[in-house]
């Protein structure tokens, strides 16, 4: 993850996608462990509902 908050190009990429509307992912491996990433653009509703 350090080296993601570092990736210039990577936070383009996933600037990009949200902003088209599409999902961004990132895999990140740690050993036999894995971690994921999502975020999913959508509408905030400061009353606590929100869109897709």
């Amino acid at each position: 993850m350090r080296a993601w908050i570092q990736d210039h190009a990577e936070h383009q990429r996933a600037s990009g996608q949200l902003a088209r509307g599409i999902t961004y992912s990132l895999v990140v491996c740690d050993g036999s462990a894995q971690f994921v990433l999502a975020a999913t653009p959508g509408a905030f509703d400061p009353n606590g509902d929100s869109t897709p």
